[in-house]
């Protein structure tokens, strides 16, 4: 994950990166910038030896035991869920409590509050393409690589997997689609904007798959990523990309399937506490996103029907975390893939710090004829480096696909081969695409472990940015002489939260699983074996992201 603009919160960069209106401010440039002011603001510590944040840390046992550890915590859940599978709970149902009981969940859920929350995000989202387009294209002194890096990226992903889907409700390109089918309607009585084509169903979600695959490109290789006019460009081609898709297919259908931070968000927000839920299964028949109706009748999570239901078949809950991870059966291949990007992508992201990566690109940059060094950086497009990134983000998602689907073959031979009935014999790829979702506390526990530091630290660049958004030397809320508190955390805090959340996060991903096998299968001993190679991927995912976390952040080459 790049670090974004530091303006007046920390020293004045060196003069090298400091003005780059011509767009080549290198990213190991800044990101080396921030890592040797962090770095020096914490000589005291030691050594590093902790990937996850810049500041050093030593770690108080070798770090084999603190793997052997997380491993032995996973399988022992595993060993756990086995020893009273007898117990192991179907979830038909789980407890719930409807908040609009209550005066405060009504006033929350009003909406006037509504309409605020949203007419503020989209104000935030012109601010971005504005800012971008017309301020400083000093990455250090405009608001809008911070606003998208750190507020949006990391910050609505955590507040999605830890409170609800706010991003079905503040989604400007939504928002703006919601207030341009009114207008329309205004105009012209009883005619709709959007064109309404049958979605292709061959289609299923890879619109959004690709999409979300240029949006990791642009975090992870993309050379021009943290300045501001490549951010707006950016932003305004997604836009006309989607609303182009809800003119031709409709707002909800496209959302549904190609709308990628609508998918990756809304896959998050199944971990989450809170949930929307119409009653009326009538509703659901009629969803113009898709028939949403879940095996209890209910339609969980689809703010299109809840939007259109009468306020005595609306509710909106506090659940169980994770709960909504049990899915009614085997998702879309798309939504599949889909999630292993999510998986492959930020665990890519982690591995291009690690001096693992560094010594394969010092050994790429040895060969005869490629430069990997500062000058390829610099040179249009980042040169041979950001091909290397490239291809190398494309083959690691792939074999983070191909992993996943062993593992389903795996877990198909193991069934087959025990004395389970008949119907328990499944394709390698359906269980694929039935277990798939319990690795969303994977990805949520790494999401977490990998950018709370970033968030916690260069999250108080709103402070000083909100008052001088555009670099233009204002000072509209008289906190522009705000210095960030790089010590608002320390390392021992943020390794340990990484060791937790990794931790944790798989323990779940093996409940979840287990849950699911009992309900999937007919017989207990095809639900056993099956979670066999389950349990394999993730006591050997687990070791991985965290060898990968207790790496020395190296700057880029």
């Amino acid at each position: 994950m790049r670090e974004p603009a530091l303006t007046a919160a920390l020293p004045a960069p060196p003069e090298d990166i400091r003005d780059t209106d011509d767009g080549r401010s290198a990213r190991g440039g800044l990101n080396g910038w921030i890592a040797l002011v962090l770095a020096l603001s914490l000589t005291r510590a030691g050594p590093a030896r902790a990937h996850g944040f810049a500041q050093p840390y030593d770690l108080p046992i070798p770090l084999w035991l603190y793997l052997a550890a997380a491993a032995t915590a996973v399988a022992g859940t595993f060993v756990v869920m086995v020893a009273f599978r007898s117990a192991a709970p179907g979830l038909s149902g789980y407890p719930r409590l409807d908040l609009l009981r209550f005066r405060v969940g009504r006033a929350l859920a009003h909406p006037v509050m509504l309409f605020l929350c949203r007419a503020l995000s989209f104000a935030i989202f012109v601010l971005i393409v504005v800012a971008g387009l017309i301020g400083t294209q000093n990455p250090f002194k405009n608001i809008a690589p911070t606003l998208v890096w750190v507020v949006w990226w990391v910050g609505v992903a955590y507040v999605s997997a830890l409170v609800g889907d706010v991003w079905a409700l503040i989604n400007p390109w939504r928002t703006g689609f919601l207030w341009a089918e009114a207008l329309y309607r205004r105009l012209g009585p009883g005619r709709e904007l959007s064109r309404g084509r049958p979605y292709p169903h061959r289609l299923g979600a890879w619109p959004a798959v690709c999409l979300f695959l240029a949006f990791a490109w642009m975090e992870v290789a993309w050379p021009g990523g943290e300045m501001p006019r490549n951010l707006a460009v950016a932003a305004l081609v997604y836009s006309g990309i989607t609303w182009a898709g809800m003119l031709v297919f409709g707002r909800e259908r496209w959302l549904r399937h190609g709308e990628a931070f609508t998918l990756a968000f809304g896959l998050l927000a199944r971990f989450a506490p809170l949930e929307v839920r119409v009653t009326a299964p009538g509703l659901c028949r009629a969803c113009p996103a898709a028939p949403c109706a879940g095996r209890d009748g209910g339609c969980v999570g689809c703010y299109a029907c809840y939007e259109r239901a009468a306020p005595a078949e609306r509710e909106w809950n506090l659940r169980p975390y994770a709960v909504g991870l049990l899915g009614d059966g085997p998702v879309p291949r798309s939504v599949m893939v889909f999630v292993l990007l999510m998986l492959s992508t930020v665990t890519f992201d982690g591995l291009t710090e690690t001096p693992a990566w560094r010594g394969l690109v010092n050994v790429l940059g040895s060969l005869p004829g490629v430069e990997l060094g500062p000058a390829a950086h610099r040179s249009p497009g980042g040169g041979t480096l950001t091909v290397v990134l490239s291809l190398a983000l494309v083959l690691f998602a792939a074999l983070f696909l191909a992993v996943y689907l062993l593992v389903g073959r795996l877990m198909a031979a193991a069934v087959a081969a025990g004395p389970g009935p008949a119907a328990d014999r499944r394709g390698a790829v359906e269980l694929a695409r039935l277990f798939v979702l319990t690795l969303i506390p994977i990805a949520l526990a790494y999401h977490l472990a990998h950018y709370l530091s970033f968030l916690l630290t260069a999250g108080q660049l709103v402070v000083p940015l909100a008052s001088d958004p555009l670099g233009f030397g204002w000072n509209l809320f008289r906190t522009t002489h705000y210095r960030v508190d790089i010590g608002v955390v320390d390392a021992k805090f943020i390794w340990y939260t990484a060791v937790t959340t990794i931790v944790v996060g798989h323990v779940l991903a093996v409940y979840l699983a287990h849950v699911t096998a009992a309900r999937a299968f007919v017989s207990g001993r095809s639900a056993l074996l099956s979670q066999v190679p389950m349990l394999m991927l993730m006591v050997g995912y687990t070791m991985i992201s965290l060898w990968i976390l207790a790496q020395p952040v190296v700057a880029g080459p």
